[in-house]
């Protein structure tokens, strides 16, 4: 159905749908299936909770929904993983640019190590109330690839001036 509105990527794993509707990494994987079966690249999110990152778990945490939720036997054009910390998303609270870059090489290395032969090119993006005021600094940090824009995409003046920086 997406496909034929003329959809091209689909947002999969996001911290609302794994909450509000109970989706598991394996349901998340099977839609992954799907979308690569039906030609649509996903956007596949991962992200932990306040009170996992205090307790330091978050690598281990981020890991296992990674690992759970893509397929080890599928061929990606493009890998897109967003990483979106639960306490970040629509709070207002953003990671530091630390913690951020901690979490993207952490991604990074995982993703070559466990599926570097399932896709040709790797996208890490950072979404979690990404707004004109931090979006340049989120940008400056090496290891990402873009933004993963949510309540400031509603907002046409607000995007304009994310989409500038």
């Amino acid at each position: 159905m997406l496909k034929t509105v003329g959809c091209e990527y689909v947002i999969l794993g996001h911290s609302e749908r794994r909450i509000n509707y109970l989706e598991t990494s394996g349901t998340i994987s099977k839609k992954i299936r799907s979308a690569i079966k039906n030609n649509l690249t996903p956007i596949i999110c991962v992200g932990e909770t306040k009170r996992i990152r205090q307790e330091k778990q978050h690598l281990d945490f981020v890991k296992q929904q990674i690992i759970s939720s893509i397929p080890s036997d599928v061929k990606f054009d493009k890998l897109i993983i967003a990483y979106e910390p639960v306490w970040s998303v629509g709070t207002g609270l953003v990671a530091s640019s630390e913690e951020i870059k901690e979490m993207l090489n952490f991604i990074k290395n995982l993703v070559e190590e466990k599926f570097k032969n399932n896709f040709d090119k790797c996208f890490l993006l950072y979404g979690g109330s990404v707004n004109s005021d931090n979006s340049a600094e989120i940008l400056s940090i090496e290891e990402i690839s873009g933004l993963l824009i949510g309540k400031s995409s509603l907002d046409a003046v607000e995007f304009l001036k994310i989409s500038s920086s």
